[in-house]
């Protein structure tokens, strides 16, 4: 083996640990900050949402940062929260197709 062949190695060697080094920081999905309901509570700065009446099936939530939008997907509906004034939003009706209405029903889902 050359002294060109034993470089390459030291190089590839190299760059391996490096890899492996910023594949074990890499940051995992972990919350910048974490509140209890009962800090949110004493921190009065708490905005009450009542969008959807009777309905608690707020489950798909994206943060657009770059837009200063919060986007929330709700059953039949998507809302779309101003990050600067929250009680500021906008809601879009999304109604499912009759198709896929009646594949929730056949897999024995709640549709109403």
């Amino acid at each position: 083996m050359g002294w060109i062949d034993q470089v390459a190695l030291l190089v590839l060697g190299v760059l391996m640990l490096a890899e492996r080094d910023r594949c074990q920081h890499v940051k995992k999905n972990v919350p910048r900050l974490k509140l209890s309901y009962k800090e949110m509570f004493e921190s009065s700065n708490i905005a009450t949402f009542h969008g959807l009446v009777n309905s608690s099936s707020y489950h798909t939530f994206l943060l657009d940062e770059e837009r200063s939008r919060l986007y929330v997907g709700a059953k039949d509906h998507i809302f779309s929260f101003n990050l600067v004034n929250i009680k500021d939003f906008q809601m879009i009706a999304w109604p499912v197709s009759h198709s896929r209405r009646d594949e929730c029903k056949w897999a024995g889902k709640d549709v109403l």
